[in-house]
């Protein structure tokens, strides 16, 4: 999801390899927060030089400190051990981390305006959520990965929604969950010329961050749709993806 403006982000929990944010940062100069509780990948962070803060703690799952108990993988990575069976408990190496509220974070990074939030925890994302004051943050774009828990998913999706989020993606690449926060959500689905209709828009005049156009079946409509797009600073991002065949990501404005 490159180019979603304002341009810095928050990412809890990714594993120093398999950071989400990393392209953002170096293609797109985006600046942002690192959290992870595992001290291992913690420090290969460090070894990675990014232009980023790093924080070696955990989220809480309420709006207030708690500590918790987390069991190590021996290839790197944590799950606090409430979130796991019992039988999976034994056989790892066990720590407590203390967990510091999301909001109280972001206070004390004094960012409550935020681009992508890419919340991989690996525990209970639905909660840490739902203790987010929303009317007190303003928050783009939100991932979060919930693979094998639905019920966890659907949770995730009733927070979101009820906070104004669109649901734009379910099971795409590594989040199962991307959801954009409305009315900076487009969703054009008129079922008749989408290309004329996003061209009639006085682009310069409009503050919308991600559209998305379903145009199956009408290849060359969709190659207007993209045309219209890009001329008016927008990146695709997708294609052929769930609903829409179309999702583009307005780029952040250039300074003189």
């Amino acid at each position: 999801m490159a180019n979603l403006s304002p341009g810095n982000f928050i990412e809890i929990g990714s594993g120093s390899r398999t950071s989400n944010t990393f392209l953002l940062e170096r293609t797109n100069n985006w600046t942002g927060l690192l959290v992870e509780p595992d001290e291992r990948s913690f420090a290969t962070y460090l070894s990675c030089h990014r232009n980023v803060s790093l924080l070696n703690s955990c989220i809480s799952r309420d709006q207030y400190v708690e500590r918790t108990n987390f069991i190590l993988h021996k290839g790197g990575g944590s799950r606090a051990t409430y979130s796991l069976p019992k039988r999976y408990l034994p056989g790892f190496k066990h720590v407590a981390e203390t967990c510091f509220p999301l909001y109280s974070i972001m206070l004390a990074i004094n960012r409550t305006n935020i681009g992508v939030l890419s919340l991989k925890s690996g525990y209970e994302e639905d909660a840490i959520l739902a203790s987010l004051p929303w009317d007190k943050v303003n928050i783009s774009l939100v991932a979060v990965p919930v693979t094998h828990f639905v019920d966890r998913g659907a949770a995730v999706r009733k927070t979101l929604t009820r906070n104004n989020y669109e649901v734009v993606a379910l099971a795409m690449g590594k989040f199962d969950i991307i959801a954009v926060k409305k009315p900076e959500l487009l969703s054009l689905k008129s079922g008749y010329e989408e290309d004329a209709i996003l061209a009639s828009l006085p682009w310069d005049k409009v503050n919308i961050s991600l559209v998305a156009v379903p145009v199956t079946h009408f290849v060359d409509r969709g190659a207007a749709v993209r045309k219209t797009l890009t001329r008016n600073n927008y990146e695709v991002v997708a294609l052929a993806m769930g609903k829409f065949d179309i999702i583009a990501v307005k780029k952040p404005e250039r300074k003189p």
